[in-house]
């Protein structure tokens, strides 16, 4: 009986430590796609998709 409770105190504790190991790439993972993210709202260019027409850039008259 002691045998099984050591057997789950061990599973136990593995599965914490895998857990922690895997939201830390989790996070290192979102971090980098959100860098990504606000690299691409700060671009100031256009991104042209094929197939649409890109309007060249005219002032707006008031």
């Amino acid at each position: 009986m002691i045998c099984l409770l050591f057997i789950g105190i061990a599973f136990a504790f593995g599965f914490v430590l895998g857990d922690r190991r895997g939201v830390k790439q989790a996070n290192e993972i979102l971090d980098a796609n959100m860098r990504e993210l606000f690299k691409a709202i700060r671009d100031d260019k256009p991104v042209p998709v094929e197939g649409e027409e890109v309007e060249p850039h005219r002032p707006t008259i008031h």
